[in-house]
């Protein structure tokens, strides 16, 4: 599980997605590929979000940075997923979360594209910063929503399926994008991550059914939850852990290659 999923798990209010399962369930068949399609979202997220991890000397070079100053494209993603992953969760009232997803995840797609086409750096830290704004929210709703796809008592074994993408993603995703960056470029890289977010959000639109809410969270929701003093210590060990962890891992293709 990594940064953004335990910051969605330890930020979640349980008020947050209480809606009726009514008009949520469908038939069994299709309701496993909806599932398999928020997989795939997730597959393609995290591939996307670690990516530049194994790309960075060739990236830095190409866009004429230092790989210290190239690192930003892993920190910017990072920081606005903090900022937008509450935000989403205070905007999102009774919006359908079906549609809030299918944004996300088109937001991902553009994500990749501006940074398999930037000019420069800037360029790239844009179509990093569309990542960020879009990779909090995913991970706050797509575990939130998980359990609404299947018959109750599957519910667990939903949410499971859909973080076995983050596992594959990381073992299987990211050696792949810097194997086809070998072959070709570090832009080929993120134009086929982009493919994959297009494949998800085909799937998506045709499997997911409508995710209707009957409640939000409010500000003196979210308020109330940091008021109390095991999130608050939830949420500084998931700052300094994956802080940690990530101010060395993004580095370590420089480190090896010097």
């Amino acid at each position: 599980m990594n940064k953004n999923q335990a910051a969605a798990n330890a930020g979640s209010d349980s008020r947050i997605d209480l809606p009726s399962r009514t008009g949520s369930i469908q038939s069994p068949l299709r309701s496993w590929l909806s599932v398999v399609s928020v997989a795939t979202g997730a597959f393609a997220f995290v591939t996307t979000e670690f990516l530049p991890v194994g790309l960075l000397p060739q990236i830095a070079r190409d866009l004429g940075v230092s790989p210290g100053t190239a690192g930003l494209m892993v920190t910017t993603p990072g920081v606005i997923a903090a900022i937008s992953a509450p935000a989403l969760m205070l905007r999102a009232g009774r919006i359908d979360r079906r549609l809030i997803l299918l944004v996300l995840s088109a937001l991902l797609l553009a994500s990749n594209l501006v940074s398999a086409f930037a000019p420069n750096f800037g360029f790239m830290l844009l179509g990093r910063g569309l990542l960020g704004a879009c990779l909090g929210g995913f991970w706050t709703l797509a575990l939130a929503t998980s359990g609404r796809l299947v018959q109750e008592q599957h519910a667990a074994k939903a949410t499971a399926m859909i973080l076995t993408g983050v596992t594959f993603a990381t073992v299987i995703g990211v050696p792949l994008g810097t194997f086809i960056s070998g072959l070709a470029s570090w832009r080929a890289s993120f134009i086929a991550t982009g493919v994959l977010a297009a494949l998800a959000l085909a799937a998506q639109a045709l499997l997911l059914p409508s995710l209707p809410s009957s409640a939000g969270i409010s500000f003196s929701d979210l308020r109330s939850l940091l008021g109390r003093p095991h999130p608050r210590k939830s949420l500084l060990m998931v700052a300094l852990v994956f802080g940690a962890h990530f101010s060395s891992y993004t580095y370590i293709a420089p480190f090896l290659v010097q």
